[in-house]
């Protein structure tokens, strides 16, 4: 996935109004907009705030935890390897 929608949005919203509405470092946006996600965690903020400026915010781009075929979490975030859990 390109990062240029999370870029976008960061933009667009722009960093000190994130981080001031969510309480995170210039260092924690940087990094969402390098890495092309958001924290899951920062859904529900930034939906708000990317619909009450009338843009879009579609949810794949926040690193959901995945569920294995029984239905359980597996531990294994969007963008991870398993081998990385593990260790």
């Amino acid at each position: 996935m390109s990062n240029k929608p999370v870029h976008q949005i960061i933009e667009t919203l722009t960093p000190d109004a994130i981080m001031a509405r969510l309480g995170v470092s210039f260092h924690m946006i940087r990094y969402a907009r390098t890495s092309g996600v958001f924290p899951a965690s920062w859904y529900d903020d930034i939906e708000k705030m990317s619909r009450d400026a009338g843009i879009d915010c579609p949810r794949d781009l926040f690193n959901w935890k995945s569920a294995n075929n029984a239905g359980t979490a597996s531990g294994v975030y969007k963008g991870q390897s398993p081998k990385a859990v593990t260790q």
